[in-house]
């Protein structure tokens, strides 16, 4: 037996299908990265709250090691409110929150 006839050419598919897998990938690729690239404080003031306790610079992106840093949170700033707490589930080792008249929504 022949060892070469057992192996079928191998042919690209044409220009159409080719750019049919390329945006096919792209639109699994461009999701990952929005994700990825989304902040995960939604809310600006709360994570200016959080930078100001960890002494992290306001240009800090605030990460998910950041956030497990936090012991407690007090924004008692009656200037600006907090309107959401998304992002803080990251915050795993918190014990006290305060957060006296912000207006959280759930």
């Amino acid at each position: 037996m022949n060892p070469d006839t057992n192996f079928k050419e191998f042919t690209l598919p044409n220009p159409f299908v080719k750019s049919l897998i390329v945006l096919c990938l792209m639109f699994l690729v461009i999701p990952t990265t929005t994700i990825l690239a989304a902040p995960l404080v939604k809310d600006p003031v709360l994570a200016q709250v959080i930078r100001t306790d960890l002494k992290l610079s306001g240009k800090k992106e605030l990460k998910a090691s950041h956030l497990k840093k936090l012991k407690s949170l007090y924004a008692m700033d009656a200037g600006r409110k907090i309107s959401s707490l998304q992002g803080l589930e990251y915050a795993v080792n918190v014990v006290e929150l305060v957060l006296p008249g912000h207006k959280i929504k759930i």
